[in-house]
């Protein structure tokens, strides 16, 4: 399996490390996301042989793992001067991803699947470019939610405490939020992702915390591509089941779109936010899943 990586120019000073797997052929590519504090790592090995990427790239797929901006391999990596966030991820870093994808492969109809984080980022650039939404044959998310309203122990102290009360200190003080530093995180991320994530985290409208578009509006109104969604049962609240649902609805899905990933629905393990990727057992339990659902959802 040919992999290789390719660093695009973004702008005079940014570069986005992009990861591309497998050989060119009549398939549609797929673009694979990562979520917040992370990177293309989460969806492959360091020697870039296992994981979901390459055994789907395996299967006859030419797939792509972008690291967003300040991420994994793209450079600089986020620290106390940038001034990026959220809002740019969406309107900046997306489009430009899909059209360097779309340069690369002179394909025209795309197959994405995103990790937490990631797939609410997919869903919101969609929703304000449904020229973008109209190309997407399938989609498929892995622990994504909007907000959390779960409530637990667990969500109280990682959330309602160490995220809303001392994360905002931290960020105001660093200039950004040092995530590893912390162990929150593989990778730090900006000052103004992590103040306007929080909005939305709390329930707030779906609606962009910089210039207001609204989000929710343009995708009720827009084109629905099909989605496959994915909760882990062992995530208490980076992407706990009931906040996975609830997004789903916010979007227009059925619970007939989620899985739950655990032995009480039939699988071999008990998955959390991070092991429904890097887990021995996902190779024989939901990755042959997604694969068939992106091949019959293939045009």
């Amino acid at each position: 399996m040919k992999v290789s990586s390719i660093l695009l120019d973004f702008g005079s000073r940014d570069k986005i490390h992009l990861k591309r797997m497998g050989e060119a052929s009549s398939k549609s590519p797929v673009i694979c996301f990562h979520g917040a504090f992370s990177s293309g790592r989460v969806f492959y090995s360091k020697d870039g042989h296992k994981g979901f990427a390459p055994n789907l790239a395996k299967t006859g797929y030419e797939v792509f793992i972008p690291d967003n901006r300040g991420h994994g391999l793209s450079t600089p990596q986020v620290n106390e001067a940038t001034e990026y966030g959220m809002h740019e991820y969406i309107i900046e870093d997306f489009p430009f991803i899909f059209e360097n994808v779309k340069r690369i492969t002179s394909k025209e109809r795309f197959h994405v699947v995103a990790h937490s984080d990631g797939g609410l980022l997919l869903l919101s650039f969609l929703a304000r470019f449904p020229d973008w939404c109209e190309k997407i044959s399938s989609i498929t998310l892995l622990g994504t939610k909007r907000s959390i309203q779960v409530r637990s122990i667990k969500k109280f102290f990682a959330i309602d405490l160490v995220w809303y009360l001392l994360c905002p200190l931290v960020v105001k003080s660093a200039g950004y939020l040092p995530a590893v530093k912390f162990k929150i995180g593989s990778d730090n991320d900006t000052k103004n992702f992590t103040l306007q994530r929080m909005e939305w985290l709390k329930g707030n409208s779906w609606v962009d915390p910089i210039d207001e578009f609204d989000y929710q509006a343009a995708w009720n109104n827009g084109v629905k591509p099909p989605i496959l969604a994915y909760a882990a049962i062992n995530d208490p609240y980076h992407g706990n089941r009931e906040d996975v649902r609830k997004f789903l609805e916010e979007l227009g899905y059925s619970g007939n779109n989620l899985k739950i990933l655990g032995r009480s629905s039939g699988y071999g393990a008990d998955y959390d936010h991070i092991s429904m990727l890097t887990h021995r057992a996902a190779m024989k339990d939901h990755f042959p899943e997604i694969f068939e659902w992106i091949k019959n959802n293939s045009n």
